[in-house]
């Protein structure tokens, strides 16, 4: 663990020494603080009131208006500029989530979570990042022609909170013209900036295939249909989709993260076995292929074997896809924080529900790196990242209001 005296040793920052960089480095103890306070109190989703009341204390402590309960848990406050002008400016929403895991944590931190859940994925340092961008730009307002619009997510981990906020009205009612966010990743270095222009994460389906067959003594298994054969069956089945029915060109995965069989000795034939998995791509219209694919081999595996086989959606992502032209914009900011810091990254196939905002609204995600040497990796008990990192998170939102609203 870093002390709070190292976050601002980064080799890779570009000395900046005007307003912003000095109110950054006066408020990174405080960022620091808050980063751990939430990440030793971590909520799953939609159960976040204790952090959503941290977050709704803070922010009307800094005197914005704040609507609290938006898609359950959220929290939004919004930010006026004092600029005077002909017209209103725009409205820049700047958005972090907040839920964390049902994980265990083991990292042996002093700040270490003992609830039982987990910040596993960084979710503590994208609030505190945004927490501390509103304090600094309340004190910048006079340089502001538009809003800002500070959207504080739930449910990220479950893929269903921006959903839900938007269900609740949340775009509509603040109308907002470009949306910007970030995501804390141990993959890469510390000192980058990343992010391209196009697709950033993968769109996703969670799914269920639930086999029905006949359940029966092991040794007379022609009076049983083996749901446990079947399921195997199936997982192998899978495979061949993606080589064999989508264009190499266009990337896809399909895994089962669940076979669970009805039986619990080993000399009976289960009648009963549900797999659970997902698939991932970067192209909606290869997704659903994808996924009506699997529906169709599961259904014949199981009319071969004489089993009942039902595929079920439980959840669908798109992919996070960046607008060209914001990308780019955000792209020359992160450059004057961190220099040869900012870099381009392949696009990921994990998926992030930023991308119901991105679909909505013009904007971009990014990634900050902040990788910590031992730690493991994202929604592991030893996940952990650089606190180091965080400044650079802070500042890009900093100079990405003030540039979009100056």
């Amino acid at each position: 663990m870093v002390s709070v005296g190292q976050i601002t040793q980064n080799t890779k920052r570009v000395a900046l020494t005007d307003s912003v960089s000095a109110l950054v480095r006066e408020k990174t103890p405080g960022l620091v603080a808050l980063r751990r306070q939430l990440h030793a109190v971590p909520e799953t989703a939609f159960e976040e009131t204790a952090t959503a009341k941290i977050i709704t204390d803070r922010m009307e402590a800094l005197g914005l208006p704040t609507r609290t309960g938006i898609g359950k848990t959220g929290v939004v406050a919004l930010l006026e500029g004092d600029v005077a002008g002909p017209t209103q400016g725009p409205t820049l929403l700047i958005r972090a989530d907040f839920d964390g895991l049902p994980v265990s944590e083991e990292t042996g931190l002093a700040f270490a979570s003992r609830n039982g859940s987990m910040h596993a994925c960084g979710h503590d340092g994208h609030t505190a990042i945004l927490t501390t961008a509103a304090e600094i730009l309340v004190e910048m307002k006079s340089s502001l022609n538009g809003r800002v619009m500070f959207l504080f997510q739930p449910a990220e981990e479950t893929i269903s909170g921006a959903k839900a906020m938007i269900a609740d009205g949340v775009l509509e009612q603040y109308k907002p013209d470009r949306a910007i966010g970030l995501h804390i990743m141990n993959t890469i270095p510390l000192g980058q900036i990343a992010t391209n222009s196009g697709p950033l994460m993968s769109g996703g389906i969670r799914f269920k295939i639930s086999i029905t067959g006949v359940p029966g003594h092991a040794g007379m298994p022609h009076l049983a249909v083996d749901s446990v054969v079947i399921g195997s069956q199936i997982v192998l089945g899978l495979q061949t989709i993606v080589s064999r029915e989508i264009s190499p060109n266009d990337p896809g995965v399909i895994t089962i993260g669940r076979f669970d069989s009805g039986s619990r000795a080993g000399n009976v034939i289960a009648g009963e076995t549900i797999l659970e998995g997902s698939a991932r791509a970067f192209d909606p219209a290869v997704l659903q292929t994808i996924f009506d694919a699997i529906k169709r081999v599961a259904a014949g595996i199981g009319e071969a074997g004489r089993a009942t086989v039902e595929v079920t959606e439980q959840h669908r992502i798109r992919p996070t896809i960046n607008d060209p032209v914001v990308a780019e914009w955000l792209g020359g900011i992160a450059r004057s924080i961190v220099g040869d810091g900012a870099a381009d990254v392949e696009p990921i196939t994990g998926g992030e529900d930023m991308s119901e905002f991105l679909h909505a609204v013009p904007g971009a995600f990014f990634l900050v790196g902040g990788a910590v040497e031992g730690a493991g990796a994202h929604h592991s008990p030893t996940f952990d990242f650089d606190e180091r990192c965080m400044p650079a998170g802070v500042e890009l939102f900093v100079r990405a209001a003030l540039d979009y609203l100056g």
